[in-house]
């Protein structure tokens, strides 16, 4: 499992597939991780591909720092590990959720980086005071309750490691000042969005939060390069229909 100092920060990564146009897969807040890609969709996206993931500041197995959880400073940890891993080239990026914003934040400060976007259930803005209402005060296994009923599986039978994935997630809203930092950040201007002349893929779920569909219909509206994939699928997309998004996302990456 690599680790590397990706600018002073100590960050797990993994890559599959041995050529082809870069991707570059970004996960979700809390319970997100390299697994998250690695065992649904990366390994389809790679027949063809070089994919790179890693695990965001705080998450799986990437160092946790007491800050550094604003989209922009996770947009920058995303461009140490493009230039060191893209050979200056531009790539394709693939976000879910947070990631799917992460994602969307750097494309929109580095468009001269990035060939493709796919935003796969964004919500914005990325954290609301009702959501961290919802949340604080719980305990871990009170988290796990939360998740879907997959990866609730996942974490009950997955031993000593997965449950300490899920205190990791814990630690984040307790430990730093994730919640802090999301909760300042701006939302996206509508001139930004419609500045921005990449392709744009959003998948989207049949089974989505108001939150996402709001979010959808937002961009579908603003982004000058855009097309939708509707997929029968939960916000948990990557696991609900893993075949079906990565067959999309190949579509558009080859189109």
């Amino acid at each position: 499992m690599p680790v590397e100092d990706v600018g002073g920060l100590k960050t797990h990564l993994q890559t599959l597939g041995a050529s082809g146009p870069g991707v570059v897969l970004v996960h979700g807040m809390l319970i997100g991780s390299i697994a998250s890609w690695y065992f649904s969709i990366a390994p389809m996206l790679a027949l063809k591909r070089r994919v790179l993931m890693y695990d965001l500041r705080g998450h799986g197995l990437t160092e946790r720092t007491p800050s550094g959880y604003g989209l922009r400073a996770m947009a920058e940890d995303l461009h140490t590990l493009v230039r060191r891993h893209g050979g200056g080239a531009p790539v394709a990026l693939v976000g879910h959720s947070y990631g799917a914003v992460i994602a969307l934040r750097f494309a929109l400060d580095h468009p001269e980086l990035v060939t493709r976007l796919v935003i796969v259930e964004a919500p914005l803005p990325i954290l609301t005071r009702e959501h961290v209402d919802s949340v604080s005060g719980l305990d871990g296994e009170a988290v796990v309750q939360m998740m879907p009923p997959w990866q609730q599986h996942a974490f009950l039978t997955g031993g000593r490691r997965a449950r300490r994935l899920g205190e990791r997630g814990i630690a984040l809203l307790r430990d730093t000042t994730l919640v802090d930092e999301l909760l300042a950040e701006a939302d996206f201007a509508d001139a930004e969005l419609r500045a921005f002349s990449r392709p744009v893929l959003l998948c989207y779920g049949t089974q989505t939060g108001e939150r996402m569909t709001v979010t959808r219909d937002r961009l579908l509206q603003v982004l000058p390069d855009v097309r939708l994939e509707t997929i029968d699928a939960s916000h948990y997309m990557t696991r609900d229909a893993p075949v079906p998004l990565a067959d999309a996302i190949g579509r558009f990456l080859d189109a």
